[in-house]
């Protein structure tokens, strides 16, 4: 597979209609002793990436904190007279797992990520 210029995280990522900030900053639970790398905070639409990240964690974290976005989103989270949809708890183990599985995917198949692009962008070199 042909290497690439290294690409830095921007600022801001697209998702649907808007623009999420990304942030390399502590999350601001930490104070609270938990072990968290990233967070989404939907009132301010911002991503919080911890500074150290870097290579798998770095890209497993912001998957997850962009999963974490698409729940929002489709409102699998959302809170209703009798229930929640999805507990904090089934969330965080959801979301764990599916960004885990996909890093691991895209990690073992070099070809995926480009190809995936190629065929969305409708590229066809």
């Amino acid at each position: 597979m042909q290497k690439h210029k290294r690409i830095e995280i921007p600022k801001f990522i697209k998702v649907m209609w808007r623009n999420v900030s990304i942030v390399k900053d502590d999350p601001s639970f930490m104070k609270d002793n938990v072990d968290c790398y990233g967070s989404y905070d939907k009132r301010v639409e911002k991503l919080n990436l911890q500074p150290e990240l870097k290579n798998e964690i770095l890209a497993n974290t912001l998957l997850h904190e962009i999963i974490h976005i698409s729940i929002s989103d489709m409102s699998l989270n959302q809170e209703l007279k009798t229930m929640n949809l999805l507990s904090d708890d089934q969330e965080e183990m959801i979301t764990n797992s599916v960004a885990n599985h996909l890093t691991t995917i895209f990690k073992d198949n070099d070809w995926l990520l480009p190809f995936l692009q190629q065929e969305i962008k409708g590229d066809n070199k």
